[in-house]
């Protein structure tokens, strides 16, 4: 016999127990499970009874551990668990009988499909208890009533939150209903010192000079903005006697329910923007300014340097006929004054080559390209320059494998493809020993023509290699062989003039390769200044 209670007299035989609580757990104070009714024995597939109460069930609510001594102070406690093996759901009291605390529950199912997947069937669930559903209610009201307090403070907590980034964006923030009330700003957008909590958001948008960057713009309503696509606009206005750039993006916020559609406008200050950009227009004027005048110096100087230039060498001429003759001067002088007439020549040569290369360069600089190209053949160019190089060094040391087609033809400036080959050769055999072939190759690419230069001579030291395209640089070990260190410097810009590319290896004391790849359509006209100008210090390397 089972008592219910103690002070009804109430007493059940098991079978009775079983039928009205087919899904009851008993368990003694050690937690040992002592009682299984008939339902819940089948949800099992092993023994029960003498197995630890937390492998048959697990709190769902409350979550907290089953405890006899709490349970039987407070005479009963309801309860939802989850069946640990079968992973049903019950609801049920904990109360104490006698010395056994039972658990009385019935399964909780969302489907009735599920009573098949455990061999249930309605014939195992007891009559319903109006009391314990309601209590039941209760207790999850109670429980419920408690998760929505914590999820309004998490609510409040994250729109607070919200709301301080809002306001602490560097941009303005305005939300305007149909009509053109505004419901909701920032910081940002309202005039000094007034926060959005504190701002009239009942105002009229004919009333938006108030705020102080918020536009007033004649298209600015919400009709005119589309529903699939936001509208932008820039504005210009005086605030606090300062010139200030607005930008402003409108768009549209669906009202709650399919209502009214809002209007949503983002403000940004470009007002900063805008002075640098000012700034670097005036910047940009000044340094074309710059750049013209010092094409301008470059072009008068280098012009004026030819006309001393060119009386020197007159006199120079003058002079050394004069006293060529054997009986004007004794054998010591006339041995001197020739050296002398020798350094002299030398000398004028110099410098008449670093003049014309500098009005090469400023040439290449300021001119546009669609005027200068024009169809010409290279190999007959490169063909050219080679046996005049050979006309002057003896025995001839150049040598030419010409693998362009007979009458091939290609777009390209003829005197800087002339002058850039021309440096290659000049140097390969400057910087080569007396006895070393100097190798030029000409071929077609699929979209481009080319022509090398290769040496045996004295190379490029690896440390300067960064650096040969750079004005007026100079390779450590040129020793006493004359230069300007603007050979290179002109060679770039001519392949760059076109649109081309060099491909340039050296080894020291080996040789040296440098190959020009012209492409087969001449590039985009150039602007007639560059911001570069004539002579910058650094030049990337191909």
């Amino acid at each position: 016999m089972v008592s219910t209670a103690a002070d009804t007299g109430l007493r059940l035989t098991p079978d009775t127990f079983d039928r009205l609580f087919p899904f009851h757990l008993g368990f003694n104070r050690a937690g040992v499970l002592t009682h299984a009714g008939p339902s819940f024995r089948r949800l099992s597939s092993t023994t029960l009874l003498g197995r630890p109460l937390a492998e048959i069930l697990c709190p769902h609510r409350p979550d907290v551990a089953f405890d006899f001594v709490r349970i039987a102070e407070s005479g009963a406690q309801l309860y939802t668990v989850r069946a640990v093996e079968s992973d049903v759901l019950l609801r049920g009291e904990m109360c104490l009988i006698e010395e056994t605390m039972f658990f009385l529950g019935t399964p909780w199912f969302h489907d009735t499909a599920e009573l098949a997947r455990l061999g249930l069937s309605l014939s195992d669930f007891a009559l319903s208890d109006p009391t314990l559903d309601l209590l039941q209610v209760l207790q999850m009201q109670k429980i419920s009533t408690g998760d929505l307090k914590q999820f309004a403070q998490t609510l409040t907590a994250s729109t607070t939150l919200l709301k301080s980034v809002v306001d602490a964006m560097p941009l303005g923030v305005v939300i305007r209903d149909d009509q053109g009330r505004i419901l909701l700003t920032n910081n940002f957008a309202l005039p000094g010192g007034e926060s959005a909590a504190e701002a009239d958001c009942g105002r009229s948008g004919n009333q938006e000079a108030n705020l102080t960057l918020i536009p007033h713009h004649p298209e600015g309503g919400c009709e005119s903005v589309a529903a699939d696509r936001a509208s932008a606009f820039e504005i210009e206005r005086e605030i606090s006697g300062r010139k200030c750039w607005l930008r402003c993006i409108k768009f549209r916020v669906p009202g709650p329910d399919h209502g009214a559609a809002r209007t949503g406008t983002l403000i940004l200050d470009m007002t900063g923007r805008k002075q640098l950009e000012e700034e670097l227009r005036a910047a940009s004027e000044r340094q074309c300014e710059y750049l013209e005048m010092q094409r301008e110096f470059i072009s008068l100087v280098s012009h004026e340097f030819r006309t001393p230039l060119t009386a020197i060498e007159g006199s120079h001429y003058l002079m050394r006929k004069l006293l060529s003759p054997p009986e004007v001067l004794s054998g010591t002088i006339a041995e001197k004054a020739g050296k002398w007439f020798d350094l002299q020549a030398a000398a004028l040569t110099t410098l008449k080559e670093l003049v014309n290369q500098v009005l090469l360069l400023n040439r290449i600089e300021h001119r546009a390209q669609k005027e200068a190209l024009a169809l010409s053949s290279p190999g007959t160019l490169v063909e050219g320059l080679v046996e005049h190089f050979n006309h002057t060094v003896d025995p001839p040391r150049v040598t030419l494998q010409n693998d362009l087609p007979g009458g091939f033809e290609a777009s390209m400036d003829r005197e800087l493809i002339k002058t850039a080959v021309e440096n290659l050769i000049s140097n390969a055999l400057k910087y080569s020993w007396t006895d070393r072939l100097v190798r030029v190759r000409a071929w077609r690419e699929p979209d481009a023509w080319s022509v090398e230069v290769v040496d045996q001579g004295r190379g490029i030291p690896d440390a300067d290699q960064q650096r040969i395209f750079q004005t007026f640089f100079r390779a450590s070990n040129v020793d006493k062989v004359s230069g300007s260190g603007l050979g290179l410097v002109i060679v770039k810009r001519a392949v760059d003039y076109h649109g081309g590319r060099i491909d340039f290896s050296s080894k020291h004391n080996i040789g040296s390769r440098f190959a020009l790849h012209i492409p087969m359509a001449p590039p985009p006209p150039a602007p007639a200044v560059e911001s570069r100008g004539p002579f910058p210090t650094k030049n990337p390397t191909p």
